[in-house]
């Protein structure tokens, strides 16, 4: 084997994979080079290849004790600890609870030996779930190990764990409108819409990804490339609702003016989301408000003030790194508009430790506090809807959507850019949604680096998605085991499959899941390994399963009986076309309009299918009586009644959950996101064409909300 292949094996680059069509994909030498370069190898040479191969292979050999492990509880916990034969092993394992055990230990059992040092194995008490500090010394070396001791499996409800089978919505969250929203959705239309569909018997509502965008690049839509994960995106915060707005003489004088009159009327009437001007007029509302805010109780100190104090305190460093962005950002950018994100920033504030970032943080306090201000604002509505979500009847709540990672220009790759793989980017090969494959941009993390934080970054993600979330879904769930990455000025056929610690991240995943009382579905669509599927059953994270996809070799709808209980269960995705989009074949013509189809015999192909399974999906209704067979209306138009009929056929299986797309209750034509384009199509800015109210005294609503009671959802 060639060094090149083998250090591609020690760090998981994979030498082939088979795609979505059972066809093997060999990754070629060229490929290699550049994400292994991606990744920081020396990569110019066979002898400097070989050089990396064997530090790489001594490294388990030197470190006393690895930096991290994660074991599952009832299963006797233990770490390997390398050091010389009979050596005397000296450890203390401080648990989180404060509660400390402590030995010396000779003897230990010799798993592997070379050149006079050995692998032995030391075994540990069983503690509870959670992270635990290690600190073993041996041989005059003193090393520390973090104990990740995680659950068999992630939190399910009781209820459903004993046959319960639930339903609820899912929605861009943008999309939204109620008479108070200001162009686009937002926190308080959330919490609207939690009252309305909860009173309906829905028992969850889920929502597009709301973490933290780029406020100098309103026009950037995308929810699923954000410039962090751990923080939320203010512009969804509702203005009118904020106290300090309410209470500010220039807001309300700012409110009555004729020119703000007119550009919310311009905003709210527009069937397309101007993110530009939504963003400008509720920054400028909220910069009145956050004055207002210093002057009435930062100045005073009051109860108000002291609830943002500690809000700063909790968000620690990683807040203030975050909101040290944004300022960064926002000043760097009304200097020159090229400054698009941190690797376009003069070089001395690319190092976020720098002497230039301190000095222009302590010259800029109270910008940096502004930015602050927002997350507390952000944060309060949030929670304030999941309460609404509760205080409704629902059973899980808010069911939020987690992005698969973040844009390389924003706030978590500069402040912790040392664990990406800043040249390369995440994507997808081709399959049937995306035919020439997808690059989504996204730097990917490298595996070692991440493992060399004791997953950090993992943990404080969970957190922050699973904090006022009953359920979260996990975009690309399959990137627990492994990541497509794409290299740098290449497109997806010349991806390759990278591998991450697959047990390692599903145990953090149960782990954060039981503490924070969290359900988690995974977005198993595309290319989906066996081990995958099988692992996720057995940690009980819930299959996605979407009405397009489950169907016999013959296009023939899967029966409901055969899908599986630990799934969620939906007609369509924001990915997808709606139920009135593919019955009217929007989106294949789409694709053919926008040359999308890498050739003319695969576009025929899907359009030959699609009436086939719309045949096929008409014949499936009418064996279980509800809805007729009739071969005219293949062509007609879409009607609610077949709407019904669709999800009524998928209240009838087994899954635990089921998810409602509103825009098929609104007989929407376009989807919210088309794969494979960026401007060609207006992703991401589609708004709804009924407020919440009209949805709640919608006739088709509660229609199809007494048609999944029926079916004992």
């Amino acid at each position: 084997m060639s060094a090149l292949d083998q250090l591609s094996e020690l760090v998981g680059l994979s030498r082939a994979y088979h795609d979505i069509y059972g066809a093997e994909r060999v990754t070629t030498p060229e490929t290699q080079r550049a994400l292994l370069a991606a990744m920081g190898f020396a990569v110019d040479d066979e002898a400097a290849l070989g050089r990396v191969v064997h530090e790489l292979r001594e490294r388990t050999w030197r470190e006393l004790v690895a930096p991290v492990s994660v074991q599952r509880t009832g299963g006797g916990l233990h770490v390997m600890v390398t050091a010389g034969r009979g050596a005397r092993v000296k450890w203390r394992l401080t648990c989180e609870d404060g509660v400390v055990h402590a030995a010396e230990s000779a003897e230990l059992p010799v798993l592997e030996e070379r050149d006079g040092r050995a692998r032995l194995r030391l075994d540990l008490p069983e503690v509870a779930i959670g992270y635990h500090d290690l600190t073993v010394e041996a041989d005059g070396v003193t090393a520390t190990h973090c104990l990740i001791v995680a659950p068999r499996s992630c939190y399910v409800p009781a209820a459903l764990a004993a046959g319960g089978r639930w339903w609820g919505v899912a929605v861009q969250i943008y999309a939204l409108r109620t008479g108070t929203s200001w162009g686009i959705g937002d926190y308080g239309d959330l919490a609207e819409l939690a009252r309305v569909v909860g009173s309906a018997g829905a028992s969850f509502v889920g929502v597009s990804p709301l973490h933290a965008s780029f406020p100098h690049r309103p026009g950037e839509a995308a929810p699923y490339s954000p410039s962090s994960r751990l923080f939320l995106n203010w512009i969804y915060i509702d203005v009118e609702s904020v106290p300090d707005y309410t209470s500010s003489v220039p807001a309300r004088e700012l409110m009555a003016s004729p020119e703000m009159q007119a550009d919310l009327a311009s905003v709210r009437a527009a069937a397309l989301i101007d993110y530009a001007t939504v963003g400008k007029l509720k920054r400028r509302a909220l910069e009145l408000a956050f004055a207002c805010f210093r002057e009435k109780h930062l100045g005073s100190d009051d109860g108000r003030a002291q609830s943002f104090r500690a809000f700063v305190a909790s968000g620690g460093e990683r807040l203030r790194q975050h909101v040290l962005y944004e300022a960064l950002q926002e000043y760097l950018f009304a200097r020159d508009p090229a400054a698009w994100g941190w690797p376009a920033w003069p070089s001395e504030y690319r190092d976020p430790r720098g002497p230039e970032v301190t000095a222009f943080a302590d010259a800029h306090r109270e910008r940096l506090e502004f930015f602050a201000y927002l997350q507390w604002i952000a944060d309060a509505q949030l929670a304030r809807a999941a309460a609404t979500a509760k205080a409704a009847g629902m059973r899980i709540g808010l069911y939020i959507d987690l992005a698969v990672g973040v844009d390389r220009a924003g706030s978590e790759t500069w402040a912790t850019g040392n664990l990406y793989a800043l040249g390369a980017s995440v994507g997808a090969p081709p399959d049937e949604l995306a035919l020439k494959g997808q690059n989504w941009g996204l730097p990917p993390l490298v595996p070692d680096r991440l493992r060399e934080t004791a997953y950090a970054p993992l943990v404080a993600t969970l957190r922050q998605c699973m904090k006022c979330a009953g359920a979260l879904r996990m975009d690309h769930v399959m990137a627990l085991l492994r990541l497509f990455w794409v290299p740098p000025g290449k497109d997806a056929t010349e991806g390759a499959y990278v591998y991450y610690p697959f047990r390692d991240l599903l145990g953090i995943l149960a782990l954060e899941s039981v503490r924070g009382q969290c359900l988690v579905i995974g977005e198993d669509l595309g290319t989906v390994p066996d081990e995958v599927r099988s692992a996720l059953a057995e940690y009980q994270v819930l299959s996605y399963r979407v009405f397009y996809f489950e169907q016999e070799h013959d296009y023939r709808p899967k029966p409901p009986e055969h899908y599986p209980r630990c799934a969620l269960v939906t007609a369509s995705t924001h990915d997808l076309p709606t139920l009135k989009g593919f019955w009217e074949r929007r989106d294949l013509a789409l694709r053919g309009d926008l040359d999308l189809y890498p050739s003319d015999e695969m576009r025929r192909r899907q359009e030959h299918g699609r009436g086939v399974q719309k045949e096929r999906i008409l014949s499936a209704l009418a064996e279980r009586q509800l809805a007729p067979f009739e071969t005219t209306r293949l062509e007609a138009p879409l009607s609610q009644e077949l709407v019904r009929a669709m999800y009524t056929y998928l209240a009838r299986t087994p899954s635990w959950l089921l998810a409602v797309q509103l825009e098929d209750v609104l007989d929407v034509l376009d989807q919210a996101n088309l794969p494979g384009t960026v401007n060609e199509h207006p992703n991401w800015r589609r708004r709804l064409p009924m407020g919440v109210a009209e949805l709640g005294a919608s006739e088709g609503f509660a229609l199809l909300a007494e048609a999944l009671r029926r079916e004992g959802r």
